[in-house]
């Protein structure tokens, strides 16, 4: 099989530096335009390692996935389940993971789009059909669906999955450089006040949503 990884000497200066430092030797899936930005790597890496979620779920795979599992497995617990509507970009993701050795740690699902409606209005979102049947989710990492699907595309995830979410869970949402991201962190603002919010103005812009002390 084709490695999708690619060699540390091919990729930019800061994600190959990012990649030594977790031991990720072998090189790293990197989409340009796709892949989340190092900045923001760094911060989820940064959490995982120091906070120890013991189940993260992400919508979207790659080259997070990847980061996200290798910290878990150097933490030698917890795992990341990815939803994934594009089976050519699933099975890259699992491909990578395996060459690491992190399948105890990783679950690619691929879980094609769905109509959704939501307060009246339509939606397409990942089905939960294949979800496997887990423990609450400490961590929540939205960086999908694309958002030529809908202009909120990633609305309906904490809509989907507020029942699953722990007491202690924090939601890490990228893109919120952009307007309509921003919009969707008030929508959930007023629809779940238990949450407070953290703004980094990082490179594409990151969210973090962590719920309000009781």
């Amino acid at each position: 099989m084709h490695s999708s990884l690619r060699p540390l000497d091919e990729l930019p200066t800061d994600y190959a530096e990012f990649a030594k430092s977790l031991g990720l030797n072998d090189g790293l899936i990197l989409d340009d335009g796709w892949s989340t930005k190092v900045d923001l790597l760094k911060l989820v890496a940064a959490y995982v390692q120091s906070e120890k979620p013991q189940l993260i779920v992400e919508c979207g795979s790659g080259l997070s996935t990847l980061v996200l599992a290798r910290c878990c497995q150097l933490n030698k617990t917890g795992r990341v389940v990815a939803l994934e509507n594009g089976y050519a970009f699933a099975e890259e993701t699992k491909e990578a993971c395996l060459k690491y050795g992190l399948k105890e740690y990783s679950k690619v699902v691929v879980a094609p789009l769905e109509e959704l409606e939501l307060s009246g209005e339509s939606y397409e979102w990942y089905g939960l059909a294949r979800m496997p049947e887990t423990a609450q989710i400490d961590m929540l990492f939205i960086d999908g669906p694309p958002d030529f699907f809908h202009e909120q595309s990633r609305y309906p995830a904490l809509p989907r999955l507020y029942q699953c979410l722990s007491d202690n869970a924090v939601i890490f949402l990228d893109g919120t450089a952009r307007q309509k991201e921003k919009e969707t962190v008030e929508r959930w603002l007023r629809a779940y006040p238990d949450f407070s919010h953290e703004y980094v103005a990082n490179q594409r812009g990151c969210s973090i949503l962590r719920r309000v002390s009781q």
